[in-house]
């Protein structure tokens, strides 16, 4: 997992742009929202250690990370 060894600083600056990013999607395609995904390790579905943040636009009842409870 790499997650853990970023820095505070880089990842200040990394969620800074994740609202950014945000913002902008809600903006731009007028959506309802935005789903932020971060994939930290094997069991999470990475095949080599990075790091990856999505940043999804949502719309009500898209199916998408259809999660049940």
């Amino acid at each position: 997992m790499i997650l853990p060894h970023i820095p505070d600083k880089v990842l200040e600056k990394l969620f800074y742009t994740v609202r950014l990013m945000s913002k902008t999607l809600l903006k731009t395609f007028q959506v309802g929202g935005t789903s932020v995904l971060i994939a930290n390790g094997l069991a999470a579905g990475q095949k080599a250690p990075h790091v990856l943040i999505h940043v999804i636009p949502r719309r009500n009842n898209d199916g998408l990370l259809n999660i049940p409870n």
